[in-house]
């Protein structure tokens, strides 16, 4: 006698345990809880719906962008220390020559060579501070802390590179305080505007991984009772990249300088609200020199060498006189020729 076809004898199972007539209950229930919901039950269900395909749709692309901008949410969260440096390692000499040796050829190992900003230090160490000390009524350890924000900030907007060659400006909003930020955020977006904060470099110039060089001097004073105001003169240094340096006759076609003036507020204490403390940018007046001025034009900085009409002959001054931070900001360059 053959044996029984194994799918009729599951289907006999099936039928004699009750589980089908259970199973077609459920659905008959299921149709009348549909037909007969009140609008109200209706529209939650389809809350709890569109709720659960947001949630789908948008949890890829929020892992996505969390990873794209994982570093910019760290520093904007405070989770990094940026009070040495910020700018991004590359692979550079371990030093950049410290001497003002005219040179007739580029090397692009050490750019600076045959340029007045040979003789700077690299990054954030090229300014000057002043010891800490009381000054109005911050004490020795506010005056350190405020130095210390400050130089953050000027860090962010000059040396950074993710901030000046990626153009991430939230990088550098993050060192001021919070209510500043909500302020500058949507201004920033012009770079015009942007190039009184901090230096954007031109995205078909990128910069050579030597190290920006920086020459200047902080100096401090009180305002009103929370207030410091400490005020930067400063000269910044890039060295730009170039596929021919053979066509190029000397340092200074490659390398760029911004010298500035900025007059920054750090304010604490109970007279000022909590979102204004920390770091105000209250005045900016800058100059620059040996750059593109059709670049500068729109607020970005590259190598004099992108632009054909370069008035060398009809400057004023040396080229240290330009290069010196300690110099007027407003001395006219080959732009206003």
């Amino acid at each position: 006698m053959n044996e029984p076809d194994i799918d009729r004898r599951l289907y006999s199972r099936w039928n004699a345990s009750g589980l089908r007539a259970r199973w077609q209950a459920r659905r008959t229930h299921a149709k009348l809880r549909r037909k007969w919901a009140t609008p109200e039950v209706r529209r939650r269900r389809r809350y709890r719906t569109i709720v659960r395909l947001a949630a789908v749709i948008t949890a890829p692309i929020a892992a996505v962008a969390l990873v794209t901008y994982w570093d910019d949410v760290r520093v904007m969260a405070g989770l990094t220390d940026q009070s040495t440096s910020t700018e991004v390692p590359r692979t550079s000499p371990t030093t950049t020559v410290s001497t003002h040796v005219p040179s007739s050829v580029l090397d692009l190992d050490q750019p600076f060579v045959g340029t007045p900003a040979a003789s700077w230090e690299d990054g954030i160490d090229g300014i000057s501070v002043p010891k800490p000390k009381p000054v109005g009524d911050f004490t020795t350890k506010q005056v350190a802390r405020a130095l210390r924000q400050v130089k953050r900030t000027i860090s962010a907007s000059l040396l950074d590179r993710k901030v000046i060659e990626d153009h991430r400006i939230r990088r550098y909003l993050a060192t001021l305080a919070p209510g500043v930020r909500r302020d500058l955020r949507d201004r920033l977006d012009d770079p015009a505007m942007a190039a009184n904060y901090m230096v954007l470099i031109h995205e078909d110039y990128p910069l050579l991984p030597a190290s920006p060089k920086l020459s200047g001097t902080l100096r401090m004073r009180a305002g009103k009772p929370g207030e410091l105001i400490i005020t930067a003169k400063l000269a910044a240094a890039y060295a730009f990249d170039t596929d021919h340096p053979d066509r190029l006759l000397r340092a200074l076609d490659i390398v760029a300088v911004r010298r500035s003036v900025t007059t920054y507020k750090v304010y604490t204490g109970p007279r000022w609200q909590e979102a204004g403390h920390g770091v105000h940018v209250r005045r900016t007046k800058y100059f620059i020199y040996s750059m593109s001025c059709d670049a500068a034009k729109n607020g970005y900085l590259a190598p004099q060498y992108s632009d054909r009409g370069w008035n060398r002959d009809k400057l004023e001054h040396s080229d240290e006189h330009y290069f010196d931070p300690a110099k007027p900001i407003d001395t006219r360059t080959n732009c206003d020729l």
